[in-house]
């Protein structure tokens, strides 16, 4: 009777006070069970969420690290997230590196000979791209620490100057939608990826390897001084023994030739004139380049080139000395033949 001695009677100035205390009393009842509902509702979902995450997570790490799974899903969560794959001189190796180097030497060879099969008649084959796939990223990666510690970047404007050089690599510069479907039709890689695996890695060992080569700075400075006096560059590589190695362009090529910029630098110059000494689009040396024909879009050259060698072999007394941790197993394999 208490609960309801207020029904009926007529709301009053008097008495409003009673009355809406005996509606907030009476609607209590349905608010505690709707808040305790929807704590439930949050709690299981986060609940839930975390165990999807967490399962995710281990069958994920089961199939990068235990069962070599290199396939679309799994190489999206490597860049997504940076994984790593190995572990040299205390610097991580990334694993979206790694795999990106795998796939796309796999592309190269699919696109030429059809599909590779991971079965028993293939897994050596396999094995041996993968096994040339860590080693060279532990390379780049050992090179990107080193980077770090030294405060050696690429800037995007870099990066894209060196795109367009490799558009051109055909002897005609290609757009950049053709270029982008002959990335994707041959290597199996994305612009962004092309750009980091293929320009901002090599990049970045090209000023790591000049960074720490002090031995091909003097050698420089030795060929500086002897073209001052009037030599030849095939006379300073005989005197230089194998500090330098002297080529020459074999006859005309175009100006866009592989040849590291050879013949792009060739083609700016006047005929007889040597070059200052510039780094390698390609690979870890120097060229001086001299101008011996130039028409037409196409040159001749003669060139020193002056290998930049301490950094490689920092990475092979550092792997010699085993001071790195690969978190895959993969076999190793003479591949001197």
């Amino acid at each position: 009777m208490g609960r309801n001695k207020l029904k009926g009677q007529q709301i009053t100035n008097d008495n409003i006070h009673k009355h809406r205390k005996a509606v907030l009393k009476n609607g209590r009842k349905f608010k505690f069970p709707v808040q305790y509902l929807q704590h439930r509702v949050i709690i299981n979902t986060i609940l839930i969420g975390l165990g999807v995450l967490i399962a995710i997570s281990g069958v994920s790490y089961w199939q990068l690290y235990h069962m070599h799974n290199t396939g679309d899903v799994l190489y999206g969560i490597t860049r997504i997230f940076p994984l790593p794959v190995a572990k040299i001189d205390g610097h991580q190796v990334l694993f979206s590196d790694y795999l990106a180097l795998y796939r796309s030497s796999i592309a190269v060879v699919e696109r030429q000979e059809g599909e590779i099969r991971n079965n028993a008649d293939n897994a050596e084959r396999l094995m041996r791209f993968r096994r040339m796939a860590m080693d060279t990223a532990l390379e780049n990666g050992f090179a990107m620490g080193l980077a770090r510690e030294m405060g050696i970047s690429v800037s995007r404007e870099e990066i894209d100057e060196h795109l367009v050089w490799h558009r051109s690599n055909t002897g005609t510069e290609v757009s950049e939608a053709s270029f982008a479907k002959i990335v994707r039709d041959n290597y199996n890689l994305s612009m962004a990826e092309y750009r980091r695996l293929f320009i901002e890695l090599p990049l970045i060992r090209s000023r790591v390897a000049v960074q720490v080569d002090v031995m091909a700075s003097i050698t420089l400075d030795e060929i500086k001084a002897k073209l001052g006096t009037g030599k030849t560059l095939q006379e300073i590589a005989e005197e230089m023994g194998d500090k330098v190695i002297f080529e020459d362009s074999g006859g005309e090529v175009s100006v866009l030739n592989l040849d590291g910029g050879r013949a792009l630098r060739a083609s700016e110059m006047e005929v007889g004139q040597a070059s200052e000494p510039f780094l390698s689009r390609s690979s870890d040396e120097f060229f001086i380049v001299k101008t011996t024909t130039s028409n037409d879009g196409r040159v001749s050259y003669e060139s020193l080139k002056i290998p930049l060698t301490t950094f490689r072999d920092r990475f092979r007394q550092i792997k010699d000395e085993g001071r790195y941790e690969e978190f895959i197993k993969i076999d190793y394999f003479d591949n001197s033949n």
